[in-house]
């Protein structure tokens, strides 16, 4: 564990005013100022029988779960291993007297931690937008109770589904040296969903795992959860074990 903390904190300064921590804010702050105006944009009103907390949270999370979630962690991945990539650091990493598991775990909890800061500021900034909606627009009045113990395990839960595409998109960024691969896989991988939605064996494809994890069938919930949460934490696992030894990471293709 040592090994592992002292190599975290290093990458964890590598962060300091890069483009992954700065889009760790931009981009949950896009997906609810798109929310917000599309709110200001609606001159009928809303039903008075609306939860508009609810209403406002559950179309940021739509908006976040199928497309810029699952690209704003191909950027991350992407960024996070090309910085050993562009100088060939790889072969000074594994100079380090450090377990190469370690060096590879702490790139994969890097890239967990800023898209965990993303969620956080996520939910933080729906709970902002929503208020600047209400304050912008006569006619959206919120209700009183903030319903902070119904929206925080909905983002709990398009965060745990989203584990396994972000372990892929780690594994894919430590295999090839050119950034455009990563991103590639991201955006491929978010269009598909995107035409996808509906797709009956959608829960088992990872980029649409967190959409259904928001609103999938019911039965489905559980699953997208469960396979996107422990299907990811077993891909790291099992690259982090296979990649750290020997040369199985040095090989480029």
């Amino acid at each position: 564990m040592k090994a592992f903390a002292r190599a975290y904190r290093a990458e964890l300064l590598k962060l300091r005013r890069t483009l992954a921590m700065a889009m760790a804010v931009v981009a949950p702050a896009m997906v609810v100022l798109l929310q917000v105006l599309i709110w200001l944009n609606n001159r009928r009103g809303f039903d008075v029988d609306m939860d508009l907390w609810l209403a406002f949270a559950q179309n940021v999370l739509a908006m976040w779960a199928l497309f810029m979630q699952p690209l704003y962690v191909a950027l991350a991945a992407a960024l996070v291993f090309h910085a050993e990539h562009a100088s060939g650091g790889w072969l000074r990493v594994f100079t380090w007297p450090l377990p190469r598991p370690a060096v590879l775990a702490a790139k994969h909890a890097v890239v967990l931690s800023l898209l965990t800061l993303a969620t956080v500021l996520l939910l933080a900034f729906c709970l902002l937008g929503a208020l600047a909606a209400a304050a912008l627009h006569d006619r959206i009045a919120l209700p009183e109770e903030l319903p902070l113990l119904t929206l925080t395990p909905r983002v709990a839960k398009v965060w745990a589904a989203a584990l396994l595409l972000t372990a892929i998109q780690c594994a894919v960024s430590f295999r090839f040296a050119a950034i455009s691969v990563p991103l590639g896989t991201g955006v491929a991988g978010t269009f598909v969903a995107l035409f996808a939605t509906s797709w009956k064996a959608g829960v088992y494809y990872p980029w649409l795992m967190p959409a259904r994890a928001l609103f999938g069938p019911e039965a489905q919930v559980p699953l997208a959860v469960g396979l996107g949460a422990l299907g990811g934490l077993a891909l790291i696992a099992a690259h982090v074990a296979w990649a750290g030894r020997g040369e199985a990471g040095l090989t480029r293709g």
